[in-house]
């Protein structure tokens, strides 16, 4: 700080403390890079402070730090990742209202848009010791949540703070949480096909990796070609007629293979010729059932192995409204 005075004592720390909104979010990223050993070891002791918003506001500036790479906090991480894990055991997940209440959705958002709410000091904390040590936070989640028990919402909540441990780069990885994610989805536990979208939807396992897992409780059939799939396509429109082997040939490798490469075909050759208001059900034969991860009303998806997928948004009365590769 200025003039070798305290963070603690500055201004500013007063203002980030009271919820000051006029504090843009840049000062406070830049006087996190500069703050000195003292001061972080102050901000330290407030971490055991009984006033939430000063509790609030230092796992804040921690957090910051370690992004903006303080070179001064090394030595206070192990007692900074001991603090995080005492201060996240109070974390409850909040539940939202049900979306048919709608001024209690309007409320429940506003409060969190404007910041009219009190602040959530375990929430902070587990996000700071996530940002300390991934593996750790994900043995928190593990053994702090009691993931049978926990209503439809918490436990997608659980699965999608497994997957932000998750990355593709090795280093920065928690291998506890993607081993729990992969065992959500290959036991078939609660929310499992949710645990199935994340490994498949950011690229953590192959498809077929996560369809081979999953088989044992997955109903969905295999996809093979009908009898009548290739001439009620054809039949579509008069420009597809004596194209019946091209497409069975693409169809079929589709299928087989769910490659990038063949619904790139099936897409230029014929599917993207399409128009708006094309009944579904000849595209549903070629391509075989949509994504099973995934339930969007009036979308549907074919991804392929690679990750790359087509997708296909309906019109009101089921037929095609539009499609394209994403």
């Amino acid at each position: 700080m200025e003039n070798g005075g305290r963070f603690v004592d500055s201004d500013l720390w007063k203002k980030i403390t009271e919820k000051d909104r006029s504090v843009p979010l840049v000062a406070q990223q830049e006087a996190a890079k500069g703050l000195r050993e003292e001061d972080l070891r102050d901000l330290l002791k407030r971490l055991e402070s009984d006033s939430a918003e000063e509790q609030y506001a230092a796992l804040g500036m921690f957090l910051q730090a370690i992004h903006g790479h303080n070179g001064f906090l090394g030595p206070l991480l192990p007692q900074l990742q001991e603090k995080a894990t005492q201060l996240a055991a109070g974390w409850t997940i909040e539940t939202p209202p049900p979306p048919s209440d709608k001024d209690a959705v309007f409320r429940w958002t506003n409060a969190r848009f404007t910041g009219n709410v009190p602040p959530d000091v375990p929430v902070r904390a587990y996000y700071l010791l996530a940002a300390i040590d991934r593996d750790s936070a994900a043995q928190f989640l593990i053994s702090h949540f009691d993931y049978e028990g926990l209503s439809t919402y918490e436990r997608e909540q659980v699965i999608h703070d497994l997957a932000e441990l998750c990355s593709h780069d090795k280093n920065k990885s928690s291998e506890t949480a993607l081993r729990r994610l992969i065992a959500i989805a290959e036991k078939g536990e609660r929310e499992a096909t949710k645990a199935a979208a994340y490994l498949i939807g950011r690229q953590f396992l192959r498809r077929n990796e996560v369809e081979k897992i999953t088989q044992n409780w997955r109903t969905s059939p295999p996809d093979e070609l009908s009898p009548s799939a290739v001439p009620d396509f054809i039949a579509l429109l008069p420009r597809f007629a004596g194209r019946e082997e091209e497409l069975t040939k693409h169809a079929n490798e589709w299928t087989k293979t769910k490659s990038i490469a063949s619904l790139n075909r099936l897409y230029w050759d014929f599917i993207g010729q399409l128009p708006e208001g094309t009944p579904l059900g000849p595209l549903l034969a070629i391509l075989g059932a949509p994504n099973w991860w995934e339930n969007h009303p009036n979308v549907y998806n074919f991804s392929s192995d690679e990750g790359s997928a087509l997708q296909v948004h309906l019109n009101t009365d089921g037929t095609i409204g539009g499609l394209g590769l994403k």
